[in-house]
């Protein structure tokens, strides 16, 4: 800019406004910051974004797989199968005087009294409720309307 300031002294001929100089000076700044954003926009950040969102689409596919494949949409019905069969066998051992404690039943989760066992059913109705409202309030949020639960 000084050279320019020089050159129009040792030069009287040339009628330059210099307020034009001072306005694009001036305009350089935003210029410069909104250059860069366009830039970094162009040649960076749509394609990161496109690739998080391949990553986060490719996720969402999991919601589908958990209702279609995972079968936890029959958790409910299961959970209500073997708890008919558990008051059932509570009720044939009270008609034969036994302690429904003292049975037991190896589970993956660890060894159980009918009466845990029992427990853990009748909360497992709690359970698969809740992972249906929470089903149901992502597929809302995320725009998603493949409902299969």
């Amino acid at each position: 800019m000084q050279n320019i300031y020089n050159k129009l002294a040792k030069n009287k001929k040339v009628d330059v406004k210099l307020s034009i100089v001072d306005d694009i000076e001036s305009e350089l700044d935003w210029w410069d910051q909104i250059n860069s954003t366009a830039s970094y926009y162009a040649y960076e950040r749509f394609e990161e974004l496109t690739n998080k969102y391949d990553d986060m689409k490719s996720e969402f596919y999991e919601v589908d797989e958990l209702a279609i494949n995972s079968g936890v949409s029959g958790l409910d019905e299961v959970s209500k199968d073997i708890l008919s069969k558990v008051e059932a066998l509570e009720s044939q051992l009270s008609d034969l005087g036994l302690d429904v404690n003292e049975i037991e039943f190896s589970t993956p989760n660890g060894v159980l009294t009918l009466s845990e066992l029992k427990s853990e059913l009748q909360r497992s109705e709690e359970t698969y409720n809740d992972m249906i409202k929470e089903y149901r309030e992502f597929l809302s949020y995320t725009g998603m309307f493949n409902s299969f639960m």
